[in-house]
């Protein structure tokens, strides 16, 4: 009985312990939704003008209209990193002066690049100062990006422009405007109806493996149900994915220990009382504690090398 326990208190520290290491990892690789979503993002942001508006320097008399017109394209590939979950571009913003209440000399506007680095944000909008001998101008264009993509939480974009140089305008010149962009996913409330259910089935196999014989029944039939179901989730929204992610590997050795646990129990169950059933029995939970390790050794091991 002494040993008996020990096992079962080192089967609860190792799920409490390692199963925990899970929770810590990254969310699921959304893989395939990464490469859905930003083909319709390159499709809808490429070769699209921005809206632009313009503030003009203090203190100068208007002698003329103003004008700015910008246009963004992608400079390169999209670079998607599965590990981290965040997808990193860049673009070029092109941009137009003609502002014919001010004169610059050309010689002394060249064109200059400005990096800006794009953070998780609530709006799509970026922002950034561009300042010249004559004043102060602030350029604020929105990137097109569809309603769907915003309203949904899974894609949110804050702008923190920080210009290492900053273009000079000039009459009719084209300054161009390098951004480094990174989208990244909210995790909150996603990770929570992912993991709520991991969760619930690894509590009920700790209290399957703690309970004493007149309920392990039932409580299997519902761990194996909550392990189904759960994998079944995970499995539906990662059935694009280009590789398995780890959560649907620590999801199948889930389901394993669930149908071992069941399998073993209702065998168990099955034997009438007598002597030498009662050797069977007890040959059985020895065999049915070292399945049952064997299975949590095989969680740990995914969890630690997959």
């Amino acid at each position: 009985m002494q040993s008996a326990a020990v096992i079962k208190i080192i089967i609860i520290l190792i799920l409490v312990v390692f199963v925990d290491q899970c929770f810590a990892e990254p969310l699921i690789n959304k893989n395939y939704t990464v490469a859905a979503k930003i083909a319709k993002f390159q499709a809808e942001f490429n070769f699209k003008a921005a809206n632009v508006r313009f503030t003009p320097p203090p203190n100068r008399d208007a002698e003329g209209p103003l004008s700015v017109h910008a246009y963004l394209y992608i400079l390169d590939r999209f670079i998607i990193d599965t590990y981290e979950h965040s997808v990193t571009f860049s673009m070029v913003l092109c941009t137009q002066w003609v502002d014919k209440r001010l004169v610059w000399e050309h010689e002394s506007a060249p064109t200059s690049i400005v990096y800006t680095f794009w953070v998780y944000v609530w709006s799509p909008r970026i922002r950034f100062s561009n300042t010249i001998n004559y004043g102060s101008h602030d350029i604020i264009f929105e990137p097109w990006i569809t309603e769907s993509e915003i309203s949904s939480s899974e894609w949110k974009l804050l702008p923190s422009a920080r210009a290492l140089n900053v273009p000079q305008p000039s009459t009719g010149n084209i300054s161009t405007v390098v951004v480094d962009l990174q989208i990244r996913r909210q995790p909150h409330l996603y990770g929570f109806r992912v993991y709520l259910a991991m969760r619930t089935s690894h509590l009920l196999l700790a209290l399957t493996i703690l309970a004493p014989e007149s309920c392990r029944i039932s409580l299997t039939y519902m761990l194996l149900l909550t392990t189904c179901l759960q994998h079944g989730f995970l499995a539906t929204m990662t059935r694009s994915s280009t590789e398995t992610p780890r959560i649907l590997w620590q999801s199948s050795a889930s389901v394993f220990l669930s149908l071992v646990t069941v399998c073993s129990s209702l065998l168990r169950s099955s034997f009438r009382p007598s002597k030498l059933i009662n050797t069977l029995k007890r040959t059985l939970s020895v065999l049915e504690r070292c399945i049952l390790l064997s299975g949590v050794g095989l969680l740990v091991v995914i969890l630690l090398f997959q």
